[in-house]
């Protein structure tokens, strides 16, 4: 459901259906309930922990007594883990449990049911073998990754972070904070174009965000493009390279029509920016920056209102619909 709920490998890649026996299932409003129940407690914990911070900031300026310093620090932990984590662990685990059956459901009724075992995975291994992004990174988060088709188009997505972390320049700051080099969606889809299409887009910008607590970035701006439009074959070239899968220069290859896609894979969502655009062996991949997520329910989302939660999980399948469909119809121009 979030981020921190991501599996890798091929182990995250089996996209298995969800086990619907060994529980009783709620109603809407028995749901809404539990999910209140628990959102209580976590408002009950953050405030205690407030409590328990302020508590030991006076303890340290009144007296110095390094027993107390310490015990509370450990109170304080013991509380974060015990009230707050503990209770959104059991509200977003339920939530899945109840609702599993549903996402699924919507996901086989847009896209079809997801193949047993992915012919076009999206994984740690396939991440890095195609560095989508210019910026160094470590680490990989995947989420919410799916194979289907739409309109007899195979294709398979996920959620993508690519991060590191960076030592602080403060000097008195031991801490290490991470910092994504991608933060976006990854696209496979098959039978796209011809077999001799060989080419490689990659952004020549290099940046990153630096993540908040939330697991998102804090704010996403991208560098300001400069000298002309994506349209312009000249200004094109400055803000991506072409090249074919032996590195050959291939500025010649890229069209009009690729261009214009380009354009319209950054105007489809809010805050998007193209990272990379490949085209190999008849199959596209795209890595897209962007703040929309597939297959996810946002955090603004009410989690006690059950059909908002089912509404805001089908719209991001919805987007992906339409993502789909323009680069499906921008291929048919080519």
């Amino acid at each position: 459901m979030d981020e921190k709920n991501y599996r890798k490998g091929e182990k995250y890649m089996k996209q298995n259906r969800p086990d619907e026996t060994g529980f009783e299932k709620m109603s809407d409003e028995e749901l809404s309930r539990k999910v209140k129940h628990y959102e209580n407690i976590e408002r009950i914990g953050e405030k205690m922990i407030i409590v328990m911070i302020i508590a030991l900031f006076l303890t340290v300026f009144l007296q110095d007594n390094i027993l107390i310093d310490l015990g509370l620090i450990a109170f304080i932990v013991l509380l974060s883990f015990l009230l707050p984590m503990r209770a959104e662990g059991k509200k977003n685990a339920l939530l899945t449990q109840q609702l599993g059956s549903f996402f699924y459901g919507e996901l086989a009724r847009m896209f079809g049911p997801a193949p047993e075992k992915p012919e076009m995975p999206i994984d740690e291994a396939f991440l890095r073998r195609i560095d989508p992004v210019r910026s160094p990174w470590e680490d990989c988060e995947i989420s919410n990754f799916y194979e289907g088709a739409r309109n007899g188009m195979r294709f398979s997505a996920a959620n993508v972070t690519l991060s590191r972390r960076v030592e602080s320049d403060h000097p008195d700051d031991d801490f290490t904070y991470p910092y994504a080099a991608f933060y976006g969606i990854v696209l496979r889809c098959k039978d796209i174009c011809g077999p001799v299409a060989d080419l490689d887009l990659r952004d020549r910008s290099e940046f990153e965000f630096a993540m908040g607590l939330n697991g998102t970035p804090k704010h996403t701006g991208y560098p300001t493009r400069k000298g002309g439009g994506l349209d312009d074959p000249v200004a094109f070239t400055n803000y991506y390279s072409a090249r074919t899968a032996d590195g050959t220069e291939a500025d010649d290859a890229v069209t009009p029509q690729i261009r214009e896609l380009i354009g319209m894979l950054e105007a489809f969502a809010a805050n998007s920016r193209v990272a990379a655009l490949s085209l190999h062996n008849g199959e596209l991949t795209l890595a897209l920056h962007t703040s929309y997520k597939f297959a996810y329910i946002p955090p603004k989302q009410d989690l006690k209102n059950i059909d908002g939660i089912r509404m805001s999980y089908t719209a991001t399948l919805t987007t992906m619909a339409a993502l789909l469909d323009l680069i499906r119809g921008s291929f048919a121009k080519i």
